[in-house]
């Protein structure tokens, strides 16, 4: 055979290699639900209905309970509604594609083990509760193993339920710190490297100090202001370090709309807690310098 010849029948091959794994992927993420117990307990699952779920992985334990029409914590901390609402997404979109195995020596090779499963709890308002093993993730994106707890039997699901299962607590709590409408800013003091500013807001336009000031870090900084996020959660305990910085930030009434202080321990990580509030947020380093922005970078030179 020549080498052209063999070239020619390696590129059919994998052309159909290719086309099965497109019917395969077709079949399996585009077909139609196959009917069974585990789909219909699914289907019946309607988020409105939802009062608590509770997740219990191998390493955490989360427990996300309705506070309200569209409010919701998890293990006591306020929830990040977006992240809720992918979950229902997730939910509403996952699909029992086919049985996989019916022999539990499969379980552990799946990730459904009863100890080595994520198990997944749906409470309703009526008192029914909705059990689910979440095992690892299937042969094409987006799948999983899955089966209920009193049934040998596995499925492969289709979805991205698993990927909201794995989740820490960290990233299902509200990473919000504040959020001030910067219309109403009339005022913000500033105290970083032991000494203090004050930018307040002129019919010209804002001052530092009462000379004119740079607008760009005004304004970065009030874009902080109007919907400031965490990269994450440190314990209540923790230190902010050594000469923190501080930002007051009052309305026209002289009312306060925002109260932070930031400090680093190392000069490195930077930290924050808002107000009287015992929550110590993680914060990047640029963040912490555009919220509290050195004198000489505000002031127009």
């Amino acid at each position: 055979m020549s080498e052209k010849t063999l070239k020619r029948l390696l590129a059919a091959v994998a052309g159909l290699l290719a086309a099965y794994g497109i019917v395969y992927a077709f079949g399996l993420l585009g077909g139609r639900e196959v009917e069974t117990e585990l789909g219909a307990m699914l289907s019946r699952l309607a988020p409105a209905d939802i009062q608590e779920v509770r997740i219990v992985g191998p390493n955490d334990t989360l427990r996300l309970e309705r506070a309200g029409a569209a409010a919701w914590t998890v293990n006591g901390f306020a929830a990040d509604s977006a992240s809720v609402e992918r979950l229902w997404s997730s939910l509403t979109a996952t699909r029992v594609a086919q049985l996989v195995a019916e022999n539990p020596a499969n379980h552990a090779r799946m990730g459904v083990t009863a100890d080595g499963a994520s198990s997944v709890e749906f409470h309703t308002a009526g008192g029914s509760v909705t059990r689910l093993l979440v095992g690892n993730t299937g042969p094409m994106f987006p799948s999983l193993y899955a089966r209920l707890p009193d049934d040998d039997r596995v499925y492969l699901l289709t979805g991205n339920l698993r990927s909201q299962v794995m989740w820490s607590l960290a990233e299902w709590r509200d990473k919000t710190i504040v959020r001030v409408d910067t219309a109403r800013v009339r005022e913000i003091g500033v105290q970083r490297d032991g000494r203090r500013y004050v930018i307040r807001r002129a019919e010209a336009g804002w001052t530092v100090d009462g000379g004119p000031a740079n607008e760009g870090p005004v304004r970065t900084l009030l874009q902080e202001l109007a919907h400031l996020q965490a990269s994450g959660f440190l314990a209540d305990t923790a230190s902010l370090g050594n000469a923190p910085r501080s930002l007051l930030v009052l309305g026209a009434a002289n009312d306060t709309l925002a109260h932070l202080t930031v400090g680093s321990p190392d000069g490195i990580n930077f930290r924050l807690r808002a107000g009287a509030r015992p929550e110590v947020y993680d914060l990047p380093s640029w963040r912490a310098d555009q919220l509290a922005p050195t004198r000489e970078s505000v002031a127009s030179p």
